[in-house]
């Protein structure tokens, strides 16, 4: 996979998909594309902080993503470019 993929637990719900789960998706969802990403799960009061202080909606949301924004040097010197962060709401993802 030309991804380096990161995914970061950062909650207790139980059945979370492997991180080979994570792998297929992103490579089917990036086709051929190479770079870095990652992907973080929290519980609903850490989705509803970040979209509250981001999108100024106090509520949680299944899916918030955060697009690279490094200046162009900084990206040119990581092995892989940056590609952004995906943060999922794992009870709002199941409950949906």
């Amino acid at each position: 996979m030309a991804i380096e993929l990161a995914v970061l637990r950062d909650c207790e719900t139980d059945g979370h998909p492997v991180d080979e789960a994570f792998e297929g998706w992103v490579e089917a969802a990036l086709d051929s594309r190479s770079g870095s990403l990652a992907i973080r799960i929290v519980d609903a009061p850490e989705s509803r902080r970040l979209n509250a202080e981001y999108r100024e909606k106090d509520r949680p949301t299944n899916v918030l993503s955060f697009p690279a924004d490094l200046p162009a040097e900084v990206a040119a010197a990581l092995p892989s470019p940056p590609l952004g962060d995906l943060v999922i709401c794992a009870p709002l993802v199941r409950e949906e």
